[in-house]
């Protein structure tokens, strides 16, 4: 299933995959003019292909480019030189100069990409926040392949830690444990809008279905696209839950305080 980080780096490939043509097409076109001396009039038989080779990297930068969030785009245009770099190709070829540019298509795939990859990995974690307890948990489940164990591993994470911070009964598990969580009356109740706090209700008993009861009973195989949405959606839920529920204690301890 593509999601939208595949999608950027689908489209980050396509950029590394056009920029090293465009490399190799340089390459070629000055070593083979150097094995003839250059003679007058030679570089312009190649220069049709190498614009073209050009254009369709430009192209691809674009959609790469069109595919991020703007505050990273804008980031990557400001910070990195890969504009900077297909300008120079640009200009070097209208120079009828390819040896000029040799390096840049080079530096975009070594250096501008990366950068820009790593400017779209600091907002994605920002706007994805990992639960820690869950990640250190599952960080060796998921290193190894272990998929139905970090599945086991993170239903119990998510009940213990519901459990602690609302403190509820031990016993309490699946639909129970939900229903005191974000029913009607249930310990998030006032805490989450009430929209919100039915949207889990519904979600959670959905999954205890169909994700929690089946591995933890079965010895059953896991669809690996399944089995990180369940894990993302657990991540989200204690980062969202807990964090409301802390604000709340922080907040109702400096009223006290005053």
């Amino acid at each position: 299933m593509l999601t939208y980080r595949v999608h950027i780096y689908t489209r980050a490939m396509v950029v590394t995959a056009e920029a090293t043509t465009l490399a190799l097409s340089l390459s070629k076109c000055t070593a083979e003019l150097r094995i003839k001396a250059n003679p007058p009039g030679a570089v312009e038989k190649y220069l049709p292909d190498l614009r073209s080779t050009a254009a369709s990297l430009c192209t691809a930068v674009d959609k790469f480019l069109e595919a991020l969030p703007s505050e990273v785009r804008e980031q990557i245009r400001g910070h990195t030189n890969l504009m900077r770099h297909l300008c120079w190709i640009d200009y070097w070829l209208g120079k009828r100069s390819p040896d000029s540019c040799m390096g840049d298509p080079v530096d975009i795939v070594a250096y501008d990409l990366p950068d820009a990859l790593g400017l779209f990995e600091e907002w994605y974690e920002r706007q994805s926040p990992t639960d820690s307890i869950l990640g250190t948990r599952l960080e060796p489940h998921i290193t190894n392949g272990q998929l139905n164990a970090a599945l086991r591993e993170a239903w119990p994470v998510f009940k213990t830690r519901m459990v602690e911070v609302f403190r509820l009964a031990d016993n309490l598990d699946g639909h129970e444990l939900t229903n005191k969580l974000f029913g009607s009356n249930g310990s998030t109740a006032g805490l989450l809008p009430d929209q919100e706090r039915e949207g889990y209700l519904n979600l959670f008993k959905g999954l205890y279905t169909l994700s929690r009861n089946p591995v933890v009973h079965n010895d059953t195989p896991v669809n690996p696209e399944e089995a990180g949405a369940v894990l993302a959606l657990i991540n989200s839920a204690l980062v969202r839950v807990e964090g409301v529920q802390c604000a709340t204690v922080s907040t109702s301890a400096n009223l006290t305080s005053k």
